[in-house]
């Protein structure tokens, strides 16, 4: 064997060995920025529950809602939100601080009440303030008027979508827009979909 074919060889060796190496090394910094990909996820992830947590502590007093009598508008008394052991879609409004907001809560039926119960609880001193101020609007999911709501009286409409156990998995104050209540139909169907597939 000739020197140059030793030193031809040599070099092969040196630059196959360099290749494995740079190879590793970049598969070694792909892992890790797939690492910080996913720790990052994470702790959105977290920061996204504690956000949650805190918005419905602030609204419900807890990070659920607790339970409270209420009555439909045929004046039935009630126990909400229990109806069995199911999710749920919780619509709460004042009547008439926002008739486009009130006028705008069909749509959620429409969309998410295919899979999910949806039911509405208005704010209000009675079952006849509640008929009066919804009476030019069309619902099919059912409206209870809140007796003693243990927690704060709202400024805004807001959905609440529950789970079994009652707590709040997606708070969301709805704006007098359709574009905002289509953006929170489209965010909750994204919740739904991702339960659905556990």
């Amino acid at each position: 064997m000739s020197t140059s074919d030793f030193i031809t060889r040599h070099v092969k060796s040196v630059v196959v060995a360099l290749l494995i190496g740079l190879n590793v090394m970049l598969l070694w910094r792909d892992y890790q920025k797939g690492r910080e990909l996913e720790e990052l996820q994470l702790r959105l992830h977290n920061t996204e529950i504690e956000l949650r947590i805190s918005q419905s502590t602030n609204l419900f007093g807890a990070p659920f809602i607790p339970l409270f009598d209420a009555v439909d508008l045929q004046g039935q008394d009630s126990v909400l939100p229990y109806f069995g052991l199911q999710d749920m879609l919780i619509l709460f409004f004042k009547p008439g601080d926002c008739n486009n907001c009130v006028q705008n809560l069909s749509m959620f039926k429409a969309t998410i009440g295919k899979n999910v119960p949806v039911v509405s609880i208005a704010q209000a001193s009675s079952v006849s303030e509640v008929k009066l101020s919804i009476k030019d609007f069309v619902f099919d999911f059912p409206i209870y008027v809140a007796r003693d709501m243990p927690f704060k009286r709202m400024r805004s409409v807001y959905c609440a979508f529950i789970n079994k156990n009652r707590n709040v998995v997606f708070l969301s104050r709805i704006e007098p827009s359709p574009d905002s209540v289509y953006e929170t139909i489209r965010n909750l169907e994204q919740i739904i979909a991702l339960r659905n597939n556990l």
